[in-house]
Protein backbone atom coordinates (compact mmCIF):
# COMPACT_ATOMS: atom_id res chain seq x y z
CA UNK A 1 0.00 0.00 0.00
CA UNK A 2 1.43 3.60 -1.07
CA UNK A 3 1.61 5.83 1.70
CA UNK A 4 2.37 9.87 0.19
CA UNK A 5 4.36 11.81 2.59
CA UNK A 6 4.49 14.61 0.78
CA UNK A 7 2.19 17.47 0.00
CA UNK A 8 -1.22 15.92 -2.26
CA UNK A 9 -3.86 18.51 -3.42
CA UNK A 10 -7.18 16.65 -5.13
CA UNK A 11 -4.80 14.57 -7.10
CA UNK A 12 -6.22 11.91 -9.23
CA UNK A 13 -2.74 10.60 -10.32
CA UNK A 14 -0.48 7.74 -9.02
CA UNK A 15 2.83 6.35 -9.77
CA UNK A 16 4.42 3.38 -9.94
CA UNK A 17 8.42 2.35 -10.70
CA UNK A 18 9.63 -0.54 -12.71
CA UNK A 19 12.52 -2.36 -12.98
CA UNK A 20 13.57 -3.80 -16.18
CA UNK A 21 17.32 -5.32 -17.76
CA UNK A 22 18.04 -5.55 -21.38
CA UNK A 23 14.97 -6.04 -24.05
CA UNK A 24 12.14 -7.94 -23.97
CA UNK A 25 12.23 -10.81 -24.79
CA UNK A 26 10.10 -12.51 -27.67
CA UNK A 27 7.63 -14.26 -25.24
CA UNK A 28 6.86 -10.69 -23.71
CA UNK A 29 6.20 -9.37 -27.24
CA UNK A 30 4.04 -11.84 -28.18
CA UNK A 31 1.96 -11.41 -24.98
CA UNK A 32 1.89 -7.41 -25.92
CA UNK A 33 0.89 -8.05 -29.20
CA UNK A 34 -2.03 -10.50 -27.96
CA UNK A 35 -3.02 -8.35 -25.07
CA UNK A 36 -3.11 -5.35 -27.85
CA UNK A 37 -5.64 -7.22 -30.32
CA UNK A 38 -8.01 -8.94 -27.64
CA UNK A 39 -7.97 -5.72 -25.44
CA UNK A 40 -7.69 -2.54 -27.61
CA UNK A 41 -8.54 -3.31 -31.05
CA UNK A 42 -12.04 -4.12 -30.30
CA UNK A 43 -14.52 -6.97 -31.16
CA UNK A 44 -13.38 -8.72 -34.12
CA UNK A 45 -15.85 -8.60 -37.31
CA UNK A 46 -14.80 -11.45 -40.15
CA UNK A 47 -17.88 -12.21 -41.91
CA UNK A 48 -20.71 -9.89 -43.70
CA UNK A 49 -23.13 -11.12 -41.22
CA UNK A 50 -21.15 -10.16 -37.98
CA UNK A 51 -20.47 -6.41 -40.06
CA UNK A 52 -24.43 -6.33 -40.08
CA UNK A 53 -24.35 -7.41 -36.34
CA UNK A 54 -22.19 -5.16 -35.50
CA UNK A 55 -23.62 -2.18 -37.73
CA UNK A 56 -26.84 -2.82 -36.00
CA UNK A 57 -25.26 -2.91 -32.47
CA UNK A 58 -23.39 0.64 -32.87
CA UNK A 59 -26.17 2.20 -34.85
CA UNK A 60 -24.75 2.57 -38.19
CA UNK A 61 -26.54 1.55 -41.34
CA UNK A 62 -25.89 -0.72 -43.79
CA UNK A 63 -26.85 1.78 -46.58
CA UNK A 64 -24.12 4.67 -44.87
CA UNK A 65 -20.45 5.26 -45.72
CA UNK A 66 -18.94 3.64 -43.04
CA UNK A 67 -20.85 -0.17 -43.68
CA UNK A 68 -19.77 0.33 -47.49
CA UNK A 69 -16.38 0.83 -46.16
CA UNK A 70 -16.02 -1.67 -44.11
CA UNK A 71 -17.62 -4.55 -46.22
CA UNK A 72 -14.97 -3.17 -49.04
CA UNK A 73 -12.07 -4.05 -46.58
CA UNK A 74 -13.81 -6.81 -45.33
CA UNK A 75 -14.29 -8.18 -49.21
CA UNK A 76 -10.54 -7.48 -49.62
CA UNK A 77 -9.66 -10.26 -46.72
CA UNK A 78 -9.14 -7.63 -43.55
CA UNK A 79 -10.38 -8.01 -40.23
CA UNK A 80 -13.08 -5.41 -39.33
CA UNK A 81 -12.33 -4.55 -35.38
CA UNK A 82 -14.65 -1.68 -33.24
CA UNK A 83 -15.94 -1.00 -30.01
CA UNK A 84 -17.66 1.58 -28.53
CA UNK A 85 -15.91 4.03 -26.13
CA UNK A 86 -17.82 4.93 -22.66
CA UNK A 87 -16.05 8.44 -22.34
CA UNK A 88 -17.93 8.15 -18.72
CA UNK A 89 -15.75 5.72 -17.62
CA UNK A 90 -12.85 7.10 -15.56
CA UNK A 91 -10.21 7.08 -18.03
CA UNK A 92 -11.83 7.73 -21.23
CA UNK A 93 -10.06 10.43 -22.93
CA UNK A 94 -6.45 8.81 -21.67
CA UNK A 95 -8.29 5.45 -23.23
CA UNK A 96 -8.55 7.26 -26.62
CA UNK A 97 -4.79 9.24 -26.48
CA UNK A 98 -3.42 5.59 -26.06
CA UNK A 99 -5.98 3.96 -28.84
CA UNK A 100 -4.63 6.87 -31.27
CA UNK A 101 -1.12 5.70 -30.77
CA UNK A 102 -1.67 2.42 -31.12
CA UNK A 103 -3.14 2.92 -34.33
CA UNK A 104 -0.75 5.39 -35.39
CA UNK A 105 2.17 2.84 -34.61
CA UNK A 106 0.27 -0.32 -36.89
CA UNK A 107 -0.84 2.34 -39.73
CA UNK A 108 2.96 3.80 -40.09
CA UNK A 109 4.39 0.44 -39.76
CA UNK A 110 2.72 -1.84 -41.70
CA UNK A 111 2.47 -2.11 -45.62
CA UNK A 112 -1.07 -0.99 -45.74
CA UNK A 113 -2.19 -3.78 -43.57
CA UNK A 114 -3.90 -1.44 -40.92
CA UNK A 115 -6.31 1.27 -42.04
CA UNK A 116 -8.52 3.44 -39.73
CA UNK A 117 -11.68 3.54 -41.28
CA UNK A 118 -13.24 5.56 -38.37
CA UNK A 119 -11.51 7.24 -35.97
CA UNK A 120 -12.56 9.91 -35.02
CA UNK A 121 -13.31 9.76 -31.29
CA UNK A 122 -14.74 13.11 -30.32
CA UNK A 123 -17.56 13.15 -28.83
Amino acid sequence: MKIRTDFVANSSSSSFILARKGALTEQQKAAIIAYVEENLLGQRVETLEQLREFADKNGFSEDGELFREAREYLEKGYVISGDTIDFECMFGEEYVDVLHGIWKVLEKNGDGNFVGIDVDLTY
